[in-house]
């Protein structure tokens, strides 16, 4: 692969830093950031890696560094942001996140927006699962609908154990490769030790490992 070809770098690095190589794919991002200031959104796949290590002063920063003066990535910034905050039930980044909730695609601003007001107590969890079902009954991309799931598990592992249990054993079938996401991400918690978090830890592991051992062949 040429060095200078910054699409490619850009996918292998997003590919390394979900997929149980995140220290070289955070490297190779970095290194498309630096070399082509056009693909900042790049800096997501960093900022999120630094998040799910509780590294919370690297992700503002690699946010900060997203945007560059300019609000160019705000829709990458709005999902990541949201998502954070759901992680770690902040929120006064949650607020922040619904101010410019506007920016996302109708495909995803109502499930945002719920979720928002999920995390700031103005909102049962009922308009995020309605949101969250009606998405996943339409002939979506198995990608979205992986992130779909995951975005329903992390929301409710702490309010609705089932529903959240719903969303995971739905992400078996997925063409999940998010090592990163399951053995890091501290909204899933409650769920680490039961049985169906563990055959969905031990499928995706297996499919990372198949995936680069036909990669190196």
């Amino acid at each position: 692969m040429a060095p200078t070809h910054t699409l490619a770098l850009e996918q292998l690095g997003r590919l390394e830093i979900e997929a149980g190589r995140a220290a070289r794919g955070m490297d190779r991002l970095a290194y498309v950031a630096e070399l082509d200031p056009m693909r900042r959104q790049c800096l997501v796949p960093i900022a999120r890696a630094h998040a799910l290590r509780g590294k919370m002063g690297a992700f503002d920063d690699a946010i900060a560094r997203l945007h560059g003066g300019d609000r160019e990535h705000l829709r990458e910034e709005v999902h990541i942001q949201m998502r954070v905050a759901c992680w770690t039930r902040d929120t006064e980044r949650a607020r922040a996140a619904l101010c410019h909730i506007s920016v996302l695609p109708p495909t995803h601003a109502p499930r945002f927006r719920a979720l928002g007001e999920l995390l700031l107590g103005t909102a049962t969890g009922t308009a995020f699962q309605d949101a969250t079902d009606e998405l996943l009954a339409q002939p979506i991309c198995p990608r979205l609908r992986a992130v779909v799931r995951q975005l329903g598990a992390e929301a409710f592992a702490e309010r609705d154990l089932r529903y959240a249990m719903k969303m995971l054993e739905g992400l078996a079938s997925e063409p999940l490769i998010d090592i990163e996401w399951i053995e890091l991400c501290p909204a899933l918690e409650p769920m680490r030790g039961l049985a169906a978090f563990d055959r969905l830890r031990d499928v995706v592991r297996e499919r990372v490992a198949g995936m680069w051992a036909a990669s190196e062949q």
